[in-house]
């Protein structure tokens, strides 16, 4: 996307993590150098915010962002899914990303046990 100079910029090198108590007291810490290190000149760290910001800069002016909803249903007909959003919307789509965080809503619809949708079928063996 052409976007790590300005990642780098907006980022920083961590090389160490610590927990500590109220008056500074060190209780642990994690050396993340190594991690760092292997991943060469392209370990940065930076804010959620920024990030995104970032992101956000290099999306096409064609690609419809929804925020502020949250998706409720996914069906995928071959031909493109279909997005149930909570807010009673519908919206037909090519491909969905679902950048909704850790406990992704959009990750956990299409595999829920018992009810795999048409892609987990196609795509995941077992399913």
């Amino acid at each position: 996307m052409g976007v790590a100079g300005e990642l780098e910029r907006r980022g920083f090198h961590l090389r160490e993590l610590r927990t500590v108590t109220a008056t500074g007291r060190k209780m642990g810490s994690l050396d993340v150098a190594g991690v760092a290190d292997g991943a060469g000149e392209r370990y940065v760290s930076i804010a959620r915010s920024d990030l995104a910001e970032v992101l956000l800069a290099e999306v096409p002016d064609r690609v419809e962002l929804i925020r502020g909803d949250t998706v409720a249903s996914l069906e995928d007909d071959g031909d493109r899914v279909r997005v149930g959003l909570a807010g009673g919307a519908t919206v037909d789509a090519d491909l969905v990303v679902g950048a909704d965080g850790l406990h992704s809503q959009v990750r956990r619809l299409p595999l829920r046990p018992g009810r795999p949708e048409a892609w987990a079928r196609r795509w995941i063996p077992g399913c």
